[in-house]
């Protein structure tokens, strides 16, 4: 009887080894997948820090749809926007860092520290955009009735290409997007920069 026990003893510490490895490496990968998502999502919210950019941004949603030229000197940190179909009455203007009003997806997020506190993200694979590679980065909220967001991240760049806003009730509330996009350094460019 003695022995019976022992034998069931081992069998049962063999088949609780032999589960803790899947259960310990599945812990190990979540927490592996969480911190990956947070330097991606740091990487992007500060991806304007290190890249120049020019194109065309825009923003479509609740009816409306608005296209703005932009070029963003890295190095300076300065972003010029200019209206497209409304010229006279907006004048092009320049901004000391991204504009999250404009459209600019790498305007997104301005404290990540605040977004942090109140959202929770992941990354959810491989995606495009404008036929660049990308991941997608989602962010959700950790109380209800708080928007969600999709982030469509550069591989190349870790600039944030496109920004879809959720309604708590899943209905799209904003697309803000590239819909042209040339990377590289903005300083020096043949029209200037102007002010205000």
């Amino acid at each position: 009887v003695a022995g019976a026990m022992n034998l069931r003893r081992s069998w049962l510490a063999l088949l609780g080894i032999l589960l803790a490895g899947p259960v310990l490496w599945a812990a190990i990968r979540h927490v592996q997948r969480g911190e990956a998502a947070l330097s991606l999502l740091h990487a992007c919210v500060n991806a304007h820090r290190h890249v120049g950019y020019s194109g065309e941004v825009g923003w479509e949603g609740k009816g409306e749809c608005r296209t703005v030229g932009v070029r963003h000197d890295a190095e300076s940190g300065r972003t010029r926007y200019a209206w497209k179909k409304k010229k006279g009455k907006f004048p092009p203007f320049t901004l000391p860092h991204p504009g999250s009003r404009m459209g600019d997806p790498a305007g997104w997020c301005l404290d990540e520290e605040a977004l942090l506190r109140s959202y929770r993200v992941h990354v959810d694979g491989a995606t495009r955009h404008l036929d660049r590679s990308a991941q997608l980065l989602i962010v959700e909220p950790r109380l209800a009735g708080r928007p969600r967001l999709e982030v469509v991240v550069d591989r190349a760049t870790n600039l944030p290409l496109k920004v879809t806003t959720f309604e708590p009730d899943g209905e799209i509330f904003r697309v803000a997007a590239f819909w042209r996009l040339e990377i590289g350094p903005q300083e020096g460019k043949e029209d200037r920069w102007g002010s205000s």
